[in-house]
């Protein structure tokens, strides 16, 4: 029998090592999150821009690049947009305004080369 494993390339890994919910979710309703708007954090992959930007579960993203992120979709919008801008202009900075875990705002910012 011959097994066929399949090749996980770049194009198929996750962009940024990251999952997130809209604020509305249980996940978030669990962790108590004040904040208006943005999306939570509910997973960070190990060695992944993401981790290595300090995201953390529980962190809200609230801006992308200056944009104000409403909801998943939004997010998932302004990444793309930021990916294809970027990779047309040959830079690899996403910069996310995050509310941490711990009650402060701050900026990240999270390089797609790394």
């Amino acid at each position: 029998e011959e097994v066929t494993r399949e090749v996980i390339t770049p194009e198929k890994a996750p962009l940024l090592g990251l999952e997130v919910r809209d604020l509305q979710s249980e996940f978030a309703q669990r962790l108590q999150i004040s904040s208006d708007y943005g999306v939570v954090v509910s997973s960070v992959e190990l060695n992944t821009p993401a981790h290595r930007s300090e995201l953390r579960v529980g962190d809200v993203i609230k801006e992308v690049n200056h944009q104000r992120v409403n909801s998943v979709s939004d997010f998932e919008r302004f990444i793309e947009e930021a990916k294809s801008t970027y990779e047309a202009e040959g830079r690899n900075i996403i910069l996310l305004y995050v509310l941490n875990r711990d009650g402060a705002n701050r900026y990240l910012t999270i390089n797609l080369e790394e």
